[in-house]
């Protein structure tokens, strides 16, 4: 045994390296490194079953991590977009998947032998994969995002599912009432002595072992494994990998679970990577035919991914950013899948076939994955883009027709927002703490009915349409009494990845040929690459939003206050106080002022890297 554990570990080790340089899952490493040492590769293992049996540690520690992982009480907190979505996500996926795969077979597409395959790979692949979508979003630092957050929330709930799929398994030969009877009564007896443990005897067992990190990893496995061996008596008569999840979900809300799970995850992971090495020897020569229906599969689950999830987020939420991302981030099956698949296995549900097309397919889907989570957000520029077309459609001919947009009034609207994004959002609370007169200037024309009442509320006046049309843009532009006004300034606070084919350049050419524009009109532009500022500069833009250098300037100047003495009124000053709108306005100008003329003496060598324009500020 510890030979055999010997190459698939320096397998796994020098495949996963491989793998981990073209930016791929690890765990597709770990398979190809059981395969290259399994029958069909070297040879050097005769035989899965001594590094299965060893392998089966790592499950019941995956198990044990994502149980840890599991805060119950937190559902509770989730939003309504969230909680939904994760409720009926898998039940929806499941459904089309099932059908999708019963008329497969009735056509002679068959996904293995036996009643029990279509149903096997309905289940496996509606659920995504927690590790990889984890690893990709923490690299991509998206998982406080919003679509990030929702990610999580509905892989927390796909987590619950998996409870009660293992739950169910046992009994699919035989299903009869008195048998899940029995199943999840005990279930619920395991669940109330663990919770009962964990508020009453635990606290005064960690608490006495605090001091010492190393005996508080060794109670945590002997807490892992008293609940395993619980529903190993004869009554009870539970899995132990079942137990190890109920036994992580029980000490999810203790104080030290966090720390706990930073210490036996360096344990967890060596023991997952036997495991997947252990599945990678499990698979046979790979044929023409269950490739292809692996392929199949990929576009079954790409497909219906977005009837579980786009769907349901665009009902509930109506925001395609959140919805696209959130499709894409789970557009991939589980190495729960693959637990799920090697259980069915076991218990002779299904057979060798099913097990290599699952394996096939989630190798597959995990390769892609890397590329669905890193241009997610681009994906979301075209499917908004397709959406927006079709919504503006009855909007466009609306206005086309000669009708005057829904928001009417009699303010003259001179300041215009080009699309509603975070810093639009941001400038509009800051402009209704500071100067709320502005805000009967402002109007705002975005593709997204999302936020109108938010921002009408706030005495904005909104349009929707198409940004990038000039004929929409024409009749979304603010009027007074039917007459189009003339705008002094206009905010584009969106960059280029987030609008798409309608770049700040495009736009800044088109609001320049608009008749409610003239020299007079200030165009603000944002840019996050140091060429476009130039460019965007010398296409006419008045003043180019660049983050990182505004940040940067920020943070030296208040450097150099603080340097001098003088950062006290800067760092403590309260921040809910109102300023004089006008005041502040010519006091930042005055000292834009100042840095255009120490600017102009090294114009020549920083042009390009400025932030200021040559012209006046807008």
């Amino acid at each position: 045994m510890i030979v055999n554990v010997a190459y698939c570990t320096v397998s796994a080790g020098l495949i996963a390296l491989i793998v981990h340089m073209f930016d791929q899952p690890m765990l597709l490493g770990y398979i190809l490194g059981g395969v290259l040492v399994g029958p069909i590769g070297l040879g050097l293992i005769k035989s899965a079953v001594d590094v299965s049996t060893i392998s089966q540690f790592g499950l019941i520690l995956l198990l044990f991590m994502v149980g840890l992982e599991l805060d119950v009480s937190e559902l509770f907190k989730m939003g309504r977009v969230v909680s939904i979505t994760g409720i009926v996500q898998f039940p929806i996926c499941f459904g089309v998947h099932l059908v999708i795969f019963m008329l497969l077979e009735a056509v002679g597409i068959s996904y293995g032998e036996g009643s029990w395959s279509s149903i096997y790979m309905a289940a496996c692949l509606g659920i995504s994969s927690t590790m990889i979508v984890v690893k990709l979003l923490s690299a991509k630092m998206e998982i406080d995002t919003g679509a990030g957050r929702l990610t999580i929330g509905i892989l927390i709930f796909q987590d619950i599912w998996v409870l009660l799929l293992m739950a169910l398994q046992p009994h699919l030969d035989d299903p009869n009432v008195s048998g899940y009877i029995h199943t999840f009564g005990m279930m619920a007896l395991l669940l109330i002595i663990a919770f009962s443990y964990a508020k009453f005897v635990l606290p005064a067992v960690f608490s006495a072992a605090s001091s010492s990190v190393e005996l508080l990893l060794v109670l945590a496995m002997a807490w892992c494994f008293f609940i395993c061996c619980i529903a190993l008596l004869p009554f009870v008569d539970l899995t132990m990998e079942l137990a190890a999840l109920i036994a992580g979900i029980s000490m999810a809300t203790y104080p030290y679970s966090t720390e706990l799970n930073s210490k036996i995850k360096y344990i967890r992971d060596y023991f997952i990577c036997l495991y997947f090495v252990s599945l990678g020897m499990q698979i046979p020569v790979p044929t023409v035919d269950a490739v292809g229906k692996a392929v199949l599969a990929c576009l079954i689950v790409l497909s219906v991914r977005w009837a579980g999830l786009f769907v349901v987020v665009e009902l509930l939420e109506r925001d395609d950013r959140l919805a696209v991302v959130a499709t894409m981030n789970l557009s991939q099956a589980s190495e729960f899948g693959l637990v799920l698949c090697s259980l069915g296995k076991s218990y002779q549900h299904v057979d060798t076939d099913t097990f290599t097309i699952m394996i096939w397919t989630f190798a597959i889907l995990a390769v892609s994955s890397s590329y669905y989570i890193k241009y997610n957000h681009a994906a979301y520029v075209l499917v908004h883009r397709c959406l927006t077309r079709i919504r503006s459609n009855s909007a466009t001919k609306y206005m086309l027709d000669g009708d005057e947009p829904k928001v009417k009034d009699n303010n003259v609207r001179d300041i215009v927002l080009l699309g509603f994004s975070k810093i639009a959002n941001a400038l509009v609370v800051e402009v209704q703490e500071r100067c709320p007169a502005l805000l009967s200037r402002m109007h705002v024309i975005d593709a997204s009915m999302k936020f109108k009442k938010r921002i009408e509320k706030k005495g904005v006046s909104f349009a929707c349409g198409d940004i990038g049309s000039a004929d929409v843009m024409r009749h979304a532009m603010p009027k007074v009494d039917g007459r189009r006004n003339f705008v002094k300034l206009i905010l584009i606070t969106n960059p280029d990845s987030q609008l798409g084919k309608h770049t700040n350049s495009k736009l800044l050419s088109l609001m320049r040929g608009m008749e409610c524009c003239n020299e007079e009109t200030k165009v603000i532009c944002t840019a996050e690459h140091t060429a476009d500022v130039a460019r965007l500069y010398s296409q006419g833009a008045n003043y180019v939003l660049k983050m990182v250098k505004l940040s940067a300037e920020r943070l030296a100047d208040m450097l150099e206050q603080y340097a001098h003495g003088m950062g006290g009124a800067e760092f403590n000053k309260d921040h809910g106080a109102h300023h004089n709108v006008q005041k502040v306005l010519a006091n930042v100008l005055g000292e834009e002022a100042k840095r255009d003329k120490a600017r102009e003496r090294r114009v020549s060598e920083v042009h390009t890297e400025s932030m200021l324009p040559k012209k006046s500020h807008a």
